[in-house]
Parts: C-alpha cells; sequence; structure tokens
C-alpha cells in the first residue's frame, strides 16, 4: 500500500495555482502563497519526489486541428485479467485511443477517441470488434461537443470542517 502524503495549506496551495497553469513562475506562486521562491521550488521538488505530482501537461483544443472527440463505453463479457490486459494492450496501440478507463459499473472499459469524424471512430470500433468479438458484449459510443469542467486537483477536496 503506497504511503499517504500529508499537504499542509501551502502546499494545497501550490498545488491550486499549478493546476490552473503548470507554467506559473516560483515567484508568481509565491506572491500568492505568502512564501518565498526558493521555498515554493522545494516545496514542489518535494511534492515530485513523493509522487504527489506525476506530470506536467497541455491541453490541446482538438477542434482546432479538425479532430472530433469521442467517448466509447464497453461491456464485456466475464472475462480474465489476461483477456483484459490483452485489450487494453490492443487500446493503448491505437493512435487515437487517447484514454483508457478500466470501471466498474454498467461498462468495464471507457475510452476517449480523437478522430477526424465519426466514420474514422466506426473503422476503429469495426477492428477492435472483429479483434475482440467473443469478449465485448455491446458498446456505446458518444460524441462530445464540449466540457465544462476539467481537473486533476479540486482544492475542495482539502477544505477541512
Amino acid at each position: 500500500m503506497p504511503t499517504v502524503v500529508k499537504l499542509d495549506e501551502k502546499d494545497i496551495a501550490i498545488l491550486d495555482m499549478l493546476c490552473k497553469n503548470s507554467r506559473a513562475s516560483t515567484v508568481e506562486i509565491a506572491t500568492n502563497t505568502g512564501l518565498s521562491p526558493d521555498s515554493v521550488a522545494r516545496r514542489i521538488k518535494n511534492m515530485e519526489k513523493d509522487g504527489v505530482i506525476e506530470h506536467y501537461t497541455i491541453w490541446i483544443n482538438n477542434t482546432m486541428l479538425g479532430q472530433q472527440y469521442f467517448k466509447v463505453l464497453v461491456s464485456l463479457h466475464s472475462i480474465d485479467s489476461s483477456s483484459k490486459h490483452e485489450i487494453i494492450s490492443y487500446l493503448s496501440a491505437e493512435p487515437k485511443v487517447v484514454y483508457i478507463v478500466n470501471a466498474l459499473g454498467p461498462w468495464q472499459l471507457e475510452m476517449d477517441v480523437e478522430a477526424k469524424s465519426i466514420e474514422e471512430v466506426r473503422e476503429i470500433m469495426r477492428r477492435f470488434m472483429k479483434r475482440f468479438a467473443s469478449s465485448i458484449s455491446d458498446y456505446t459510443t458518444l460524441s462530445i461537443y464540449d466540457e465544462y469542467k476539467f481537473r486533476f486537483f479540486e482544492r475542495g477536496l482539502f477544505e477541512r470542517s
């Protein structure tokens, strides 16, 4: 079991600012948190070392690149972990599949697909179904038009009552 890392209010404030702008400078963060830039840098380095911060990333507006965003919800028959691993490996190698979630519920896999058209998604799913027909019971494709909130960190989860 992983070690739980304790964060104080300053660490949480730093994470909140980095979540809003991962390119914020230590000086900018220091100004907003009341810490020195050296202290901010040290805290960020410690959170990286402790595994609290794993990645810094960009968020691309794919519609500006002629891409559409789809979510595919896949229901699987009762399968073993080896078969599920084979499916996830296959989907991981598909360039248009950008995110895969192993879920518990009416569907067992959720995947995000960025493609030029629904026809391209249909072709991906046709190949997927052909390869894993005995493992898939059903799937649903959703076309995502807008995302209104997506944050990897929410400060409110840490507020103490």
